[in-house]
């Protein structure tokens, strides 16, 4: 019989969902009943074709082209199947249909609306569109499935579910599990005790749209194999377990969230597949973990312009490429956020506006981790680490707004590379290549940092004449560069290398240099200098250091020492008067004494300045005394080729002499006295450093 074979075709096609049953080999027809009528009531037994209404255990065919039926049976019968097709319409609104298996528009179109005090209950499967188009609308009753609801279960097949009311409770929910299928919930209750699946095969494509209401389900699959949507614009969701977009390989979820709430343990998106998530207002609230790009070769997306972002941590790149892109809003991470977190991933986090909280921020974990900051504000209240583990690379990149971190770790056992160009960065501790084996760097060329301490044992960069206010502590190479003043204010220990470049250096604190400090050629401003055993400089023509409190040379790098042409200035500081201690030996009036001895081209005495002079003594090819200056002796033997006194005095004390060379250094040149009038008003170019940084009123 034609619709006995209808019948048991649709029992095969249930074959492999998710719950199983078994179907005796041969199914007696006797217990299928078909509608004949036009449209009627449910109970009108006439309007079947064995003479009475379906009974318990009977299987019920609507196939009559048009009709619309109206439920009304208070005798609640157990169907084992009740088919809605061929563009059949039931309606119930009171009593209770109860079924083992139904589907609507199985091979043509069928709808079923629920509503009033109705109620459905169907213990296995219900399926919403086989082959054919199903339509189901529930304003309100209570509907029950205790297996799965399936919308669209095969390719040509579709599925449409519109809730507005009432409740709705399945075993698993799949929207679109091989067709097209779309449900929209604009209130009363959904609950799925298993899983809710969006799309879940290849070639199915399905929707979910959440407006009001609460869902609740204790996971949801956004794009399983196929193509899956969540889109919810107000109400509420709740993911007992994990929330997943694209979850297999060629799979691709997207859930856009717009308004109203969604809690998850964990939130994943991409684990095999693509996954994207765009939050424009609401909360997303992860109780576990947020990770982008789970499985090796999956793709992550994470799109926030409004609302609010909070999870337990949040991984960008897994193993795979996650992107997050944060325009405004709010996300905060109470633990960390990782960015590049196994080998082999990529992530990349781009905060353009909101605000980003975390107690710890890593970039590039164990694989490559990229932050580009151009606005908004990151605060980390522990660490901010980039490049945190071996064979590691992480870069930050900012640009505008603000970074405060309890500490900033540029490379910490990888490679890392912090790029400033602007924005304000504050931290408690800046450390570059802090462990053995790692390698760091951070590039500053516009923008500010602060910091209680710098400790660089990789390589610092200062250029475009930006301020770096820390105690720095360096231990590998710190250059200043370019146009423009670049000022470090605080205190600065040096056992590496610092170079000046093409700039005008300002150190406002202490400078203890127990290292390296090369001038190629650069104007260096000092408050007190003081040089280490171990410590010396190197100049040359055009490199001139000026000291606005006192000089103290301990070196013993005679070798090293390079100053022969440079030029050492004593101008205001604090007050005038200065000291200097000196360790050249005096090897008489010859050229040799400006063979590494620690011999200067120039010694200048700004104007009303006083210097006290102490050690054994110091070879010049050119002596410039100030108006209203004073030069004391004290033990000190100078030798200078050229004297140029513009009012000031000098006292030879306790064996102190000045002698004069007559040009015995190999190539001196003489510059005219007009010179000494510009290297003047450079140092007046210089005076608001002074006056902003040394306390001079």
């Amino acid at each position: 019989m034609k619709r006995g074979i209808l019948k048991g075709s649709f029992f095969a096609a249930l074959i492999g969902l998710s719950t199983f049953f078994t179907l005796p080999d041969t199914v007696a027809t006797a217990s299928d009943t078909y509608w004949i009528c036009s449209s009627n009531q449910w109970d009108n037994g006439t309007c079947w074709d064995n003479g009475t209404t379906p009974q318990t255990g009977d299987s019920a065919f609507i196939d009559t082209p048009g009709v619309v039926i109206t439920y009304i049976n208070p005798a609640n019968p157990t169907l084992e199947y009740l088919d809605v097709d061929s563009n059949g319409y039931v309606k119930q609104y009171q009593d209770t249909l109860t079924a083992n298996y139904m589907t609507i528009g199985n091979a043509g179109e069928g709808t079923y609306a629920l509503g009033g005090s109705g109620s459905l209950v169907v213990n296995n499967n219900l399926t919403l569109g086989g082959s054919g188009h199903g339509h189901f609308y529930q304003s309100s009753g209570g509907y029950a499935v205790s297996g799965t609801l399936i919308l669209a279960q095969n390719t040509a097949g579709s599925g449409y579910y519109s809730f507005s009311g009432g409740g709705l409770s399945n075993g698993d929910t799949v929207v679109g599990a091989g067709g097209t299928a779309y449900f929209r919930q604009t209130g009363g209750g959904h609950t799925v005790s298993g899983t809710l699946a969006i799309g879940q095969n290849t070639g199915s494509n399905g929707s979910y749209n959440l407006v009001d209401g609460g869902l609740n389900t204790a996971y949801l699959v956004v794009g399983s194999g196929g193509k899956g949507a969540f889109n919810q614009s107000g109400g509420g969701a709740n993911v007992a377990g994990t929330l997943t977009l694209g979850h297999n390989v060629g799979g691709y979820g997207y859930y856009g969230l717009y308004g109203g709430g969604v809690n998850t343990v964990n939130t994943v998106v991409g684990v095999g597949g693509k996954g994207s998530f765009n939050q424009t207002n609401g909360g997303h609230n992860v109780s576990g973990t947020l990770n982008l790009a789970q499985n090796t070769g999956s793709f992550g997306s994470y799109n926030l312009s409004g609302g609010g972002l909070n999870t337990q941590s949040t991984a960008v790149g897994v193993n795979g490429k996650g992107v997050f892109y944060q325009k405004d809003g709010g996300h905060s991470v109470n633990d960390t956020l990782a960015i590049g977190q196994n080998s082999g991933s990529d992530g990349s986090y781009n905060l353009s506006g909101g605000g980003l909280n975390a107690a710890r921020t890593t970039v590039g974990v164990n694989g490559k981790g990229t932050f580009n900051q151009t606005n908004g504000g990151h605060d980390v209240s522990d660490a901010l680490s980039i490049g945190q583990n071996a064979g590691s690379n992480g870069y930050y990149n900012f640009s505008g707004g603000g970074l405060h971190t309890g500490r900033t770790v540029v490379g910490e056992g990888g490679t890392g590379t912090f790029n400033q160009t602007g924005g304000g960065h504050t931290s408690g501790v800046v450390s570059i290549a802090q462990n053995a084996g790692s390698t760091g760097g951070y590039n500053i060329s516009g923008g500010t940092l602060a910091a209680g301490s710098i400790v660089n044992n990789g390589a610092f960069n200062q250029s475009g004449g930006t301020t770096v206010q820390a105690f720095v502590a360096n231990n590998g190479t710190y250059k200043l560069s370019g146009s423009g003043v670049n000022t470090v204010d605080g205190d600065f220990v040096n056992t590496g290398t610092v170079r000046t470049v093409n700039t005008s250096a300002v150190f406002t604190g202490v400078f203890v240099n127990a290292g390296a400090y090369e001038s190629d050629p650069s104007n260096n401003y000092f408050n007190n200098l003081v040089i280490e055993t171990t410590g010396y400089l190197h100049g040359g023509t055009g490199d001139n250091f000026f000291i606005a409190d006192n000089f103290y040379n301990n070196s013993v790098q005679n070798t090293l020492w390079n100053t022969a042409r440079s030029l050492l200035s004593f101008t205001a500081g604090t007050d005038t008067l200065h000291d200097y201690y000196l360790t050249g030996v005096d090897v008489g009036a010859s050229s040799a004494g400006f063979k590494d001895n620690y011999a200067w081209g120039t010694l200048q005495l700004d104007n009303g300045n006083n210097l006290n002079m102490y050690g054994t003594a110091l070879y010049l090819d050119m002596l410039v005394l100030g108006s209203g200056t004073s030069l004391n002796l004290d033990g000190v033997h100078v030798y200078y080729n050229t004297l140029v006194n513009n009012g000031g005095s000098y006292a030879l004390l306790n064996g102190g002499a000045l002698t004069q060379l007559a040009y015995l250094q190999p190539n001196a040149q003489v510059p005219e006295p007009s010179a000494f009038l510009f290297i003047g008003s450079g140092l007046a170019g210089l005076a608001f450093f002074r006056k902003r940084f040394l306390g001079v009123k």
